[in-house]
């Protein structure tokens, strides 16, 4: 039902309120609860976002409440939680480093390459006479 005040709208400014304090304190109670299954599993939240995903400075955000998990993640904490023994499947299948340290491998290896390349053969360089 339209509240009384004229406005055509459909909820006031007192429903959008109550709306948006409602959904802080759930924000809140959430990230209480990553951080206590965090806490529960013996994880750093840079572990966390290794093994679960989103990094460290994703967990950080979930704990703070600024930023909800993803569903994937929230997936994983609740199995997680009321599963503790999966985390070994999960750290066997989750890399030992993060994709930005992989970037940055690559990009060294990469300029590696380039010289690598550039010493190649001559044969390689040979063009085919017609």
């Amino acid at each position: 039902m339209a509240p009384d005040d004229g406005s055509g709208s459909i909820h006031s400014g007192t429903d959008l309120q109550t709306l948006n304090g409602a959904y802080k304190e759930l924000r809140v109670a959430y990230a209480a609860r990553v951080k206590a299954v965090r806490k529960k599993l013996r994880l750093t939240q840079e572990e966390a976002g290794r093994i679960i995903g989103g990094g460290r400075r994703a967990f950080q955000k979930y704990e703070s409440g600024t930023t909800p998990p993803s569903d994937a993640a929230v997936g994983l904490l609740e199995i997680l939680d009321h599963h503790p023994e999966e985390l070994e499947t999960l750290k066997s299948i989750r890399p030992r480093t993060s994709p930005t340290d992989l970037l940055t491998e690559a990009a060294s290896q990469g300029r590696g390459e380039t010289g690598a390349r550039a010493a190649s053969p001559p044969e390689a360089h040979s063009s085919v006479s017609t």
